[in-house]
């Protein structure tokens, strides 16, 4: 807001913040409407103003509503321009708060709002306590001072109290207590922290150590949970005469340290799956180009005339580029001649799309049977590309194609057992599968495959 030959206006930035839409002020400027007064800003042309007087009531009062009455609002200006930025501030509060693990979206909205309440504190605690400039310069009592700063922090929603004793307390504690008393304790504050607490403030290296103990106790083999952690190293602190801690506490350093613990509490695979570096790809732009396999173990269970349940296995060949399955093949279990007769169908089927008997350039299969199958990968793909042991990502596109077939075309089937037995939670009711039959199962997949519409494979 500004003051100029004694008329009120407001500028582009209050207009908005007072819930006036920018489309109206800008179409008012265009039409050049009676209704508004819009004048640039004499100390930067840049810039709008909007008048207050010639604005219409129900804007008036939106006016109001935000800022309280203008005028009084401009009064108080004086008090405003002591207020100076603090930059020391402004950098201590961006290094504190990235060490914190403030959000990146959030950091600079909240370096913003303790800057400035720091900016403010700066001022009141240098002009608070003068009270001859208070009277001369400004006019004013020290009760209409605060009353006035109040206000304004209030109307402004500065990031500090808002009744005098309180504004005080904060004023001498951040006397005391510099910048940090200003960030809020849902930051993990460390004075109001119960890991690294002594009776001297905050310790780093007691931090270090109870970390260290908390980070062993979920590295161990047995795969603790939060809760099983929390009751364990209670027993320890309170041995020690530390601050017991919560749940949620652990549960937070658990997942901080999940890098350095996973291996030891679920395993080397679960780590290198789901941690440590990742090799993006992306699919194969060509047919050909790149072709995986795996053996897939049918969850449709039949009984064989002993009465066990059992599960026919069906070993997929797939172009990764649209994944198209390009050969199969359907056994009772999985061994290194089922392996085979799927490659065999590959290339037979390669020669029905092509006319003419094609290779893939590139195979991928996991190692089993590995000696006895290197020989035939060899002969049959130019190159052969065995996966990591224990690397499911890397079969990724039949495990797709796999998926599909058990949730859109079988599920529906009788004796379909889900995705794993063991999997208790979205078990059918167990009582009433395994009446199929091995033939009555193989038909069911063999339709599905030969069912298929042909995909667009494109050779370069």
């Amino acid at each position: 807001m500004k003051l100029i030959e004694n008329r009120l206006y407001l500028e582009f930035a209050d207009v908005l913040e007072a819930g006036i839409s920018e489309d109206a002020v800008k179409k008012a400027k265009q039409r050049n409407s009676s209704s508004w007064e819009i004048i640039n800003d004499p100390a930067d042309r840049r810039k709008l103003l909007i008048g207050f007087d010639a604005l219409k009531d129900e804007y008036k009062q939106q006016v109001e509503l935000r800022f309280g009455n203008p005028y009084e609002y401009m009064a108080k200006q004086p008090i405003k321009a002591l207020v100076a930025k603090d930059y020391k501030a402004e950098q201590f509060y961006r290094t504190r708060l990235l060490e914190l693990k403030v959000e990146d979206a959030k950091l600079p909205g909240y370096v913003a709002q303790y800057t400035t309440a720091a900016s403010w504190l700066n001022m009141l605690n240098k002009t608070g306590g003068d009270l001859q400039y208070i009277r001369k310069i400004l006019n004013l009592s020290v009760e209409k001072f605060y009353l006035n700063a109040i206000d304004i922090i209030r109307t402004d929603k500065i990031d500090l109290p808002t009744s005098y004793r309180r504004l005080t307390e904060k004023m001498r504690q951040y006397k005391a207590e510099g910048y940090e008393c200003i960030i809020d304790k849902k930051f993990g504050n460390k004075n109001s922290a119960k890991l690294g607490k002594s009776e001297e403030g905050f310790d780093e290296e007691l931090y270090n150590k109870q970390v260290a103990i908390i980070r062993a106790a979920s590295s161990k083999h047995q795969n603790f949970d939060a809760a099983q952690i929390t009751r364990m190293v209670n027993l320890l602190f309170e041995k020690n005469n530390w601050p017991v801690i919560s749940h949620a506490t652990v549960a937070n350093i658990i997942k901080e340290n999940r890098h350095l613990t996973t291996a030891g509490a679920r395993g080397k695979r679960v780590y290198e799956s789901s941690l440590s570096m990742q090799v993006m790809r992306k699919a194969p732009d060509h047919a050909l180009e790149f072709c995986t396999l795996d053996g897939w173990t049918v969850e449709l269970l039949y009984q064989d005339e002993a009465g066990y349940h059992n599960r026919l296995v069906m070993v997929v060949v797939l172009d990764a580029c649209c994944k198209y399955p390009i050969g199969y093949a359907i056994g009772d279990r999985e061994n290194a001649e089922l392996i085979k007769q799927a490659n065999r169908n590959a290339i037979i089927h390669l020669q029905q799309l092509f006319g003419n008997t094609y290779r893939p350039l590139q195979l991928q299969s996991d190692h089993y049977a590995m000696k006895t199958l290197t020989p035939f990968y060899e002969a049959i793909a130019k190159l052969h590309t065995p996966a990591a042991v224990g690397n499911a990502k890397a079969k990724v596109a039949v495990y797709d194609i796999n998926g599909f077939v058990a949730g859109v075309v079988l599920f529906y089937k009788h004796s379909l057992s889900h995705h794993a037995v063991r999997w208790a939670a979205v078990h059918p009711n167990h009582k009433s599968l395994g009446h199929g039959t091995g033939a009555g199962i193989g038909k069911a997949l063999l339709n599905f495959v030969e069912q298929q519409p042909p995909r667009k494979l494109v050779l370069q």
